[in-house]
């Protein structure tokens, strides 16, 4: 198992990329593909342009797993907290998340 970061500009995005895990991976992968799979390998990739989306940091994830002995490749995408120190802006930030969230639970029900 490894993770690549491809073209980082700047440290900033290497810290939000820490968000995605190895286990938070295989869980989203067992919950599309089911409980058989397995994780071989994945790379993060940015899916916006730097400046795009001050609000969070959008990035694709192409994954390789393994299911009944044939291998296969999958791309999903993410948005993620840039995690930037907290002050007034990444207050109202957090709110909307909060919103946005509540927002695709309707949606989806």
């Amino acid at each position: 198992i490894y993770i690549a970061v491809s073209e980082v500009q700047e440290s900033e995005p290497l810290k939000s990329y820490e968000l995605i895990s190895k286990e938070l991976l295989i869980e989203a992968l067992r919950k599309d593909k089911g409980p058989d799979v397995e994780l071989l390998s994945w790379e993060i990739i940015p899916f916006t342009k730097k400046g795009d989306n001050y609000t969070s940091l959008v990035v694709s994830i192409n994954v390789s797993y393994r299911k009944n002995d044939g291998d296969s490749e999958k791309s999903y995408i993410a948005k993620l907290n840039p995690l930037r120190p907290i002050t007034f802006q990444t207050e109202i930030i957090e709110k909307s998340y909060t919103r946005e969230t509540e927002v695709y639970l309707y949606n989806f029900l």
